[in-house]
């Protein structure tokens, strides 16, 4: 699926958003991409916003750029299907993180139109290859909850 996303950067522990903690339901962790849940992200012209209700919290992230190749505590990935394949492939939205701890990177797909939820959320987690493949599992997370979900390998590919 042709997609396109912007990284953004915190480089204050202080001011980044808090990694959810789902006890040891890993699943819970992943499926929310680490974010509390209700997390509300708003994307700017210079910035990224993010409300955390849960812990009353507004963060501010700026776009990746060379000054911020070190100290970054925090690293948020948001994007979306290309608009020149959105007839193809319907348009979707993409947000997700890093993990510090080990590199591993989660993505969730939403719909980005109203009245498509029946399209799902689908879940991408998986770590980078090289310099340019982000390899991994998804998995269709809005299946019900006794139903096998659809799940498979995926590669994206900076290109």
């Amino acid at each position: 699926m042709p997609c396109q996303f912007r990284q953004y950067v915190c480089t204050d522990p202080g001011n980044s958003v808090v990694f959810a903690d789902g006890g040891d339901d890993d699943e819970v962790q992943l499926a929310r991409a680490w974010f509390n849940e209700e997390v509300e992200i708003t994307e700017n012209l210079t910035s990224l916003t993010i409300y955390d209700p849960y812990t009353a919290k507004l963060s501010t992230y700026e776009p990746l750029s060379e000054l911020h190749r070190s100290n970054i505590v925090d690293r948020i990935f948001i994007g979306e299907t290309t608009a020149e394949h959105e007839a193809e492939f319907e348009p979707y939205k993409f947000y997700g993180r890093i993990h510090p701890a080990d590199g591993r990177i989660v993505l969730l797909r939403k719909p980005a139109e109203m009245g498509t939820e029946d399209l799902g959320i689908w879940l991408f987690h998986g770590y980078i290859y090289g310099e340019n493949d982000f390899v991994g599992e998804w998995t269709n997370t809005s299946t019900a909850k006794d139903a096998p979900a659809g799940s498979g390998w995926f590669r994206l590919a900076r290109g």
